[in-house]
C-alpha cells in the first residue's frame, strides 16, 4: 500500500509539473471576481523562457553615476601639509599646499579624494624664540570633490605649531591639519 502510494504521489507530481501551474496572484484574482476554476478548465499557458544573447555592461563609475549627494555643513576634512614648512622663510599672504589626509565619505560614497590638493594662505606668524616655539596661522578656503566642483571649507584661522623652540623652528611635511565645510553643498557624484 505504501509503495503504491508513493508511486502514485510521484506520478502526480511529475504529472502536475508537465502543465503550467497557475500563481497565487491567479487564483486570487479569479477567486475574487467570483470566477472559481474547475478541474476541465485549462490552465494558462506557461510563459516562454529567453535567455539573453549579450549582458549590457554596468556603468563605468557604477549605479550612482549622475546622483546628486548633499555633503552637510560641518563635514571635517582632514588635510596635511604637502611640504616642509620652514618658519625662517614663511611670510603672510604665502600659499601653502596642503593634500587631503583621508577620504571623505557621506552615505557611503566618496565626495572627496584622499590626496586631493588644497591650497591655504598663511595669515599670522609667531617667530620662534628660544624660549617658545614658532607657529603660523593658515586658513584653508575650500578644497575640490571628486567631480571637479570646489567645496568651500570654513576659511577661519588654524594655527600650526612647530614641535621644538628655536630659531630654526620647521613644520614637518604631513602634519595635519582639521578643516570643515563651511556649508551644506551638493556634489553631482561622476
Amino acid at each position: 500500500m505504501k509503495i503504491s502510494v508513493f508511486f502514485s504521489f510521484c506520478f502526480f507530481a511529475i504529472l502536475g509539473t508537465a502543465t503550467a501551474q497557475p500563481t497565487y496572484a491567479d487564483l486570487i484574482n479569479a477567486y475574487s471576481n467570483g470566477n472559481r476554476p474547475t478541474a476541465t478548465q485549462s490552465r494558462p499557458a506557461a510563459a516562454p523562457v529567453t535567455t539573453p544573447t549579450h549582458r549590457t555592461p554596468p556603468p563605468i563609475f557604477g549605479n550612482n553615476a549622475g546622483r546628486r549627494i548633499m555633503v552637510p555643513m560641518g563635514t571635517e576634512v582632514l588635510l596635511s601639509t604637502q611640504n616642509l614648512i620652514e618658519m625662517t622663510n614663511v611670510s603672510v599672504g604665502q600659499t601653502i599646499s596642503f593634500l587631503v589626509y583621508g577620504d571623505v565619505v557621506i552615505d557611503g560614497k566618496t565626495v572627496i579624494r584622499t590626496n586631493t590638493r588644497a591650497l591655504g594662505t598663511v595669515t599670522r606668524i609667531d617667530r620662534p624664540t628660544s624660549t617658545r616655539a614658532g607657529r603660523i596661522g593658515i586658513r584653508v578656503d575650500a578644497v575640490v570633490a571628486t567631480n571637479g566642483e570646489s567645496v568651500a571649507l570654513n576659511g577661519t584661522e588654524t594655527l600650526i605649531e612647530a614641535p621644538m623652540r628655536g630659531m630654526s623652528s620647521e613644520i614637518a611635511q604631513g602634519t595635519l591639519v582639521r578643516a570643515y565645510t563651511l556649508n551644506n553643498q551638493e556634489i553631482q557624484l561622476p
